[in-house]
């Protein structure tokens, strides 16, 4: 090989191996990029709010039939569990529990199914929060009709008379204080015409050896200010926590018959009739919730609780 040769090929393979270092480099640029981007994908993956809402949930804010974003014009609630979806309204000392969704929450997508384009659509959806849309066909001034009704719930989140409600019915019984025995979560069994009635309907459970069982409509949990009775009512009170519980605004007054440490009558006033009413203690510890949810998946119906 003759110089000029030789000048020609160290040109040549110089120029090779600076186009080879550049391709090289560009490779590792794109490599980069590639694992940058897949990273960036798996973080947003990590932190995309998929989750079905599990909990309960407050309706914060809604979009109306004008489009306009409002807040929330009543008191409504999401007990979201694995079996049931309960809706709670509440309205003054009023509440109601009912199984009106008829599905369990879990996450959907926004977009509509296109096997069922008017489906309840749940999303951006997590412990903390989510998104409802359902297709109204209510014709209100509230709702559209005929369209998407767009609903927003957030986790811890309650008014006055909801905090006393969910602390009433998300916790089993607490120990009872010997010092105030009323307090604590009770169920009514029955009411008779008269103390002996009562004497003698607990002898012949006695004789046959049952326990007078509850649901989740019949159970009362007295608190120092206030009780929560599962029929549907949130009420103030006074009650020195041993003999009496005084119910307001009104002033009725229920005066504690205890036939132990877990029962007492009360006499109650019944179309000008007086009546007496048991309450048992319930000792287990199961929150009433849970027997509100018992109640209604056994219906699968829209058999509320409340009124």
């Amino acid at each position: 090989m003759n110089t000029k040769t030789l000048r020609l090929f160290r040109a040549s393979w110089h120029s090779f191996t600076k186009r080879i270092t550049t391709l090289s480099s560009q490779r590792a640029i794109g490599q980069a990029l590639l694992v940058a981007i897949l990273l960036a994908v798996g973080t947003l993956g990590a932190h995309a709010q998929t989750d079905n809402p599990r909990g309960v949930y407050k309706l914060t804010k809604m979009i109306d039939n004008t489009g306009t974003m409002l807040l929330a014009p009543f008191d409504q609630y999401k007990i979201c569990t694995e079996e049931i979806t309960l809706m709670v309204n509440i309205r003054n000392q009023m509440f109601k529990i009912g199984d009106n969704d008829h599905f369990v929450f879990n996450y959907t997508g926004e977009d509509p199914d296109p096997a069922n384009p008017t489906a309840s659509r749940i999303y951006d959806s997590d412990a903390n929060h989510f998104t409802l849309k359902w297709w109204s066909t209510l014709p209100t001034l509230l709702f559209p009709k005929d369209d998407w009704c767009t609903e927003f719930y957030e986790a811890n989140k309650y008014s006055d008379k909801g905090k006393m409600l969910f602390d009433a019915i998300m916790k089993p019984a607490e120990k009872v204080d010997k010092g105030r025995t009323l307090y604590g979560h009770w169920h009514t069994v029955g009411i008779y015409d008269e103390m002996v009635d009562v004497k003698k309907a607990l002898e012949v459970m006695k004789k046959k050896g049952e326990t007078p069982a509850y649901n989740g409509r019949d159970i009362v949990v007295v608190k120092p200010n206030h009780a929560v009775f599962t029929m549907g009512v949130i009420v103030d009170i006074a009650s020195d926590g041993i003999n009496y519980i005084e119910l307001k605004p009104s002033g009725e007054r229920l005066n504690a018959n205890w036939l132990d440490d877990n029962q007492f009558v009360v006499a109650v006033k019944r179309d000008h009739c007086i009546d007496y009413q048991l309450w048992q203690r319930i000792t287990d510890d199961v929150p009433p919730v849970t027997r509100i949810i018992e109640n209604q998946v056994k219906s699968r119906n829209p058999m509320n609780i409340g009124r």
